[in-house]
């Protein structure tokens, strides 16, 4: 939700009831939103309200869009993966199953370059804490982390797999500098940037700067045989 100190002290919420009010856990951020936006109006005002949030239109339009979605849809047998607790993603290997649990406990939290944790991650930072939560060890930089794992073609792509993009400073097609962690197929966790909404959440990797995807596993699995 990412609220400011200030915005915090007023609204702040203990939603999960465990005597403390941290706005980067979404179980007390997010009934902490709910009481900003009854305060500005919510529901009976629900637009204006979102405006308060965020002045921005082109946001309010897309919030309103994903609730109509979300109120259509029956997502309680099979809920989507950018709204599933990482427990509830399942695979057939209990390895990766805690990778991706770790790494989607961290939506919400904020995107600070350099940051390696626990209140805020970047992108390989992320991807390295998730594979530590498993007990494995990869290397802490996207540009080291590329040639690590294991090649695999994009169409391969599996839960668990590194997915790598010619985004950010000093990154090219063979030297990628973003990186995020296949959950899904078609879906990715990944701590993006400051300004992103979630800075830390879930998105396709099926994009035009997608230039690789990697198997960390398979490495790590051939040097554990030597």
């Amino acid at each position: 939700m990412q609220f400011l100190s200030g915005t915090w002290a007023a609204f702040g919420a203990d939603g999960n009831h465990d005597g403390k009010r941290d706005r980067y856990d979404p179980a007390d951020a997010i009934p902490a939103a709910a009481r900003y936006l009854r305060h500005s109006g919510a529901p009976q005002k629900m637009r204006a309200a979102l405006l308060e949030y965020n002045d921005s239109d082109k946001y309010v339009n897309d919030i309103l869009s994903r609730a109509r979605r979300y109120k259509t849809t029956d997502t309680t047998a099979n809920p989507p993966p950018e709204c599933a607790p990482g427990s509830a993603i399942t695979t057939n290997n209990e390895t990766i199953e805690k990778i991706i649990a770790f790494a989607m406990a961290q939506r919400g939290k904020p995107y600070v370059f350099g940051a390696a944790g626990p209140n805020a991650w970047d992108c390989s930072s992320l991807v390295q804490a998730a594979y530590r939560a498993a007990g494995l060890t990869i290397p802490r930089t996207t540009f080291a982390q590329w040639p690590f794992g294991v090649r695999v073609p994009n169409n391969q792509a599996q839960p668990g797999d590194l997915v790598f993009f010619n985004s950010g400073p000093g990154t090219s097609s063979n030297r990628p500098g973003h990186v995020g962690l296949v959950i899904a197929p078609g879906k990715m966790v990944a701590a993006r940037c400051s300004t992103c909404h979630p800075a830390i959440g879930v998105e396709t990797y099926r994009r035009q700067d997608w230039i690789g995807t990697t198997r960390p596993l398979h490495k790590i699995k051939k040097e554990a045989g030597r």
